[in-house]
C-alpha cells in the first residue's frame, strides 16, 4: 500500500492546523535539503506527512490528509499518482496537488480537469457504490517532489486511522504527524507498535530511544492526541522476517462508541463489538419453508453431524456462487438468506449467513465469524478490539471437534481452511457477543509431499521419468486452484514453470483430487529429461535429487535485527529409483546424511539394488517464530541441507 492511496487501512500522518498546498513563490522541498542519511538506499523520501482526524460526534468525523514526497528515481514513480476512495459513508470534499522540480520550484498544479472520477470496479463486485478520484503528474526528470492533499466527511466512525507512514522498503521519512481530536466525553483507544532503532523489536512512544513521540493536549474543549515521527531511514526487510510491521512504527486507533450508517455500537470489548454485528444480522437468517423442508429431507437417514454438515455444505456450493456486493453498510451487513436462496449468489457475509440458516434447518448450530483472510494477512491483535477483518467464514463447534466452512468456494472440501484463513485468530459472533477463537493449525504431517519416481537413464545422460506425487494440506493449495481455474493447456504451461528440472518435456500429466478435511492432490507425470546425468568420456555424473533441491545460502555477516519467521510446517519425502543404462556400473555411490535442529530435520540415504540406485530424502521444516539470536543456527541448517542436496554419484561404462 502506497501512501498516495487511501484504503480502509490508513497509512498517513497529520497536522492540527490545515495548511493547504503551498502558494508561496519561495522554493518548497528542495532535494538538496534532504539529509544524506535519508537518501541512502531510498527510492523516495516523505518530506512532510500530516493527517488530521477530527471526531465531531459518535457518527461523524472530518478526515484531512496532506503529504509531500520526493521521488528520487523511476522505481518510486507511483508516488506521482494519487487515488482517493469515497462512497456515501466517506463523502469526498476536495483534492489538490502540486509538482516541484529538484530545486523546489513549482512546475505544475492540478486542475479540476486533471482529476478523473471512476467507479471503483474491482472485477468481481456485482454492486458497489465505491468510487475513486485519480490524478497524476507526468515527469521523467528525476528527482522531483509531489504534494497532495484531500479531505472527506466521514460517516463511518468504526474506521479510525491505522497509521504506518513508513509502509515500504526503500522509503525514508523526514517528518510525519498523526493528530486525532476527540470531543469531551468520548474516548480514543490506541495500540502502538514502536520498533527500536537498534533491535527493532518493539517499545513505547516516549521511550528516549523511540522514533515515535506522543502527547495529549486540551484545545477548545477537545482532547487532541498527537503522534510524531522524524528522520526515519529506509528499512531493509530481512530474509524470513515475517511481516514488515515488525520493523516500522505503527499506530492503530479505535473508538469506544461508534456509528455506521445509523447502526450504533461499542468497540471497547470483543463481546460488545460482536453484539453490534448481531444487530446488523438480526432477522436476516430466515429461509423459505420449501427450502427448510428440502434441507431436512437432505439430511434424513443420518445422525452423524459431520455427514449432515457435508451434505448441507455441498448443497450450498451447488446452489450458489460468490459475488461481491459493496453498498453502504453492505460492507458489514449480509443480504437476507431468503434473497440468497432466491437469487443463488452472495458475498462472503451473505453466503455464510445463508449456510448458517441451512445448517440450523438441519439441526446444526453454527456461528458467523469475522476474520482477516489472506495468505499473507497479519493476525488480528487479540488485545485491541477494533475493526480488523476483511472476510466472513462459518464456525461449526461440535462436541469433539470444530468444523470451519469457507462459504465463498464452490470447490473447497468441507472443513478445510487452508492458507487463506488457517492458523489465525477470528471473532466468532455468538448470541452473547464476540468471542475470540483460533482457526485450524496445519502441522508437518498435514502438509506433505510424498513422491515416488522411476527413472530410466540412458548412456547419453538423457532419461525418461514416471513420477507420482501426492500433495496434502497447504502443499496442495496451488494445485487445487489450477485444477479448478485453468484449462488443460494452461495447466501444462503452469507445470513447465513449476517443475524444478533444468531441461525436460512433459509427455503426459494428470491430476486426481481427493476431498477431505486434509485434502489431497495426486499428480502423475511422464517426462523426458534431457541431460539428467552429465556425460564425460565413459562416465556419467548424476545428482539423484531430481526435482526437490533446496538451494538457499543465507548471508550471516551482518547482525540480525528481527526474529526469524518460518511460515509453514511441511514434510517432503522423495523416493527415486534410477535404472542404470546397460553396460554401466556404479563407480562412486556417495554417502547419506542426517541432521536436525530446532527448525527441522533432514535425512538422505542412497543405496544400490541390482541395476537400480535408490535415493531417499526426507526434509521436515517446523513453523515458528525464532529469536534473532538463532538466525546463524538457521542459516547453518539451510546450508547443510543445500550441500546435502547436491550429492553426486558417478557411473562408469564397463566396456
Amino acid at each position: 500500500m502506497k501512501t498516495n492511496t487511501f484504503l480502509f487501512r490508513l497509512c498517513m500522518g497529520c497536522a492540527m492546523l490545515w495548511t493547504g498546498v503551498a502558494q508561496a513563490a519561495d522554493p518548497m522541498y528542495p532535494v538538496a535539503a534532504i539529509p544524506a542519511a535519508l537518501k541512502e538506499n531510498a527510492y523516495a523520501v516523505i518530506r512532510d506527512h500530516e493527517t488530521f482526524f477530527d471526531v465531531k460526534s459518535r457518527g461523524e468525523a472530518v478526515y484531512r490528509v496532506h503529504y509531500a514526497v520526493t521521488v528520487l528515481d523511476k522505481r518510486a514513480k507511483d508516488y506521482a499518482t494519487v487515488v482517493v476512495n469515497y462512497d456515501k459513508l466517506m463523502r469526498f470534499k476536495s483534492l489538490s496537488g502540486t509538482l516541484y522540480d529538484a530545486e523546489g520550484k513549482v512546475v505544475e498544479r492540478l486542475k479540476k480537469s486533471d482529476i478523473r472520477d471512476f467507479s471503483a470496479f474491482d472485477g468481481f463486485s456485482l454492486y458497489s457504490d465505491n468510487r475513486i478520484k485519480v490524478a497524476e503528474f507526468q515527469r521523467e526528470q528525476y528527482p522531483y517532489t509531489v504534494e497532495f492533499e484531500y479531505e472527506w466527511d466521514w460517516r463511518a466512525t468504526l474506521f479510525y486511522p491505522e497509521w504506518a507512514p513508513q509502509d515500504e522498503e526503500n522509503l525514508a521519512i523526514e517528518k510525519a504527524r498523526l493528530v486525532i481530536s476527540m470531543p469531551s466525553g468520548m474516548t480514543l483507544r490506541y495500540h502502538e507498535n514502536v520498533p527500536q532503532p537498534t533491535d527493532r523489536t518493539g517499545g513505547e512512544a516516549g521511550d528516549p530511544t523511540s522514533p515515535l513521540t506522543r502527547k495529549v493536549e486540551t484545545q477548545d474543549g477537545k482532547h487532541v492526541h498527537t503522534w510524531t515521527l522524524q528522520d526515519l531511514s529506509p528499512v531493509k526487510r530481512e530474509p524470513f522476517s515475517g511481516s514488515f510491521e515488525q520493523y516500522v512504527p505503527i499506530v492503530r486507533t479505535a473508538p469506544v462508541e461508534f456509528e455506521v450508517d445509523g447502526y450504533a455500537g461499542d468497540a471497547s470489548t470483543w463481546a460488545s463489538f460482536g453484539q453490534w454485528s448481531n444487530v446488523l444480522n438480526e432477522g436476516r437468517d430466515q429461509l423459505p419453508a420449501a427450502t427448510e423442508a428440502q434441507v431436512k429431507a437432505l439430511v434424513e437417514g443420518t445422525d452423524d453431524p459431520y455427514e449432515k454438515i457435508r451434505r448441507v455444505y455441498e448443497f450450498m456450493q451447488g446452489k450458489t456462487r460468490y459475488v461481491s456486493i459493496q453498498l453502504g453498510i453492505g460492507g458489514w451487513q449480509p443480504f437476507p438468506a431468503s434473497e440468497v436462496d432466491a437469487k443463488g449468489y452472495g458475498d462472503c457475509k451473505a453466503l455464510s449467513n445463508y449456510t448458517k440458516a441451512l445448517l440450523r434447518a438441519a439441526g446444526i448450530t453454527s456461528y458467523y465469524t469475522l476474520i482477516a483472510a489472506g495468505a499473507d494477512e497479519t493476525d488480528m491483535l487479540v488485545d485491541f478490539p477494533s475493526r480488523q477483518f476483511n472476510h466472513v467464514v462459518l464456525c461449526v463447534p461440535l462436541a469433539a471437534d470444530t468444523v470451519w466452512l469457507e462459504c465463498t468456494s464452490q470447490s473447497n472440501p468441507m472443513g478445510y481452511a487452508g492458507r487463506f484463513t488457517g492458523d489465525r485468530h477470528a471473532l466468532m459472533i455468538t448470541p452473547e457477543g464476540g468471542k475470540v477463537v483460533h482457526t485450524p493449525v496445519y502441522d508437518a504431517q498435514s502438509n506433505r509431499l510424498s513422491r515416488t519416481a522411476e527413472v530410466q537413464l540412458q548412456a547419453s545422460g538423457h532419461a525418461t521419468a514416471h513420477i507420482k506425487t501426492v500433495y496434502t494440506g497447504l502443499q496442495q493449495d496451488s494445485y487445487h486452484r489450477v485444477i479448478h481455474g485453468e484449462t488443460h493447456d494452461e495447466q501444462r504451461k503452469w507445470l513447465y514453470k513449476r517443475i524444478d528440472i533444468p531441461s525436460f518435456e512433459i509427455n503426459n500429466f494428470s491430476f486426481e483430487e481427493h476431498k477431505a478435511r486434509i485434502p489431497e492432490v495426486t499428480e502423475a507425470l511422464d517426462l523426458t529429461v534431457r541431460n539428467c546425468a552429465a556425460s564425460s568420456g565413459k562416465r556419467l555424473f548424476l545428482k539423484p535429487n531430481l526435482m526437490n533441491r533446496f538451494d538457499m545460502r543465507l548471508e550471516t555477516k551482518s547482525e540480525r535485527r528481527g526474529d526469524v519467521f518460518l511460515s509453514m510446517s511441511f514434510l517432503d519425502a522423495d523416493t527415486i529409483r534410477y535404472r542404470l543404462p546397460e553396460g554401466y556400473k556404479v563407480e562412486f555411490l556417495g554417502e547419506g546424511a542426517q541432521f536436525q535442529s530446532a527448525f527441522g530435520r533432514y535425512q538422505v540415504d542412497v543405496s544400490q539394488e541390482g541395476d537400480q540406485i535408490v535415493y531417499m530424502r526426507t526434509l521436515e521444516m517446523k513453523k515458528g517464530q525464532y529469536p534473532a539470536t538463532r538466525y546463524k543456527e538457521f542459516a547453518e541448517f539451510c546450508k547443510n541441507v543445500s550441500k546435502a542436496d547436491q550429492l553426486q554419484l558417478v557411473l562408469v561404462a564397463t566396456e
